[in-house]
């Protein structure tokens, strides 16, 4: 899972991060996700982006962080849709 961290470097803030591994998923899985989102999903997870377009940079736990692997969501939008 991708960490996030934040550092000042000659006074301006720095992001770091390592990459995040999207979960495989059959291709008619993944077409149908990119239907609904308008975006590729195993794209935004490697970009540190929600498929809905939100910064994906932290995540109220791990399984939150796992699901993010899974669906591409971050944690606003998983509160969203699960509650």
């Amino acid at each position: 899972m991708r960490r996030m961290t934040e550092r000042i470097v000659d006074g301006a803030e720095r992001r770091t991060t390592s990459v995040a591994n999207p979960t495989p998923k059959s291709p008619a899985v993944d077409t149908a996700i990119a239907a609904i989102a308008g975006v590729d999903r195993r794209a935004s997870i490697l970009h540190d982006m929600c498929v809905f377009g939100h910064d994906a940079d932290s995540f109220r736990d791990a399984l939150s962080a796992r699901e993010y692997t899974i669906s591409g969501m971050c944690q606003q939008c998983q509160d969203e849709v699960f509650g």
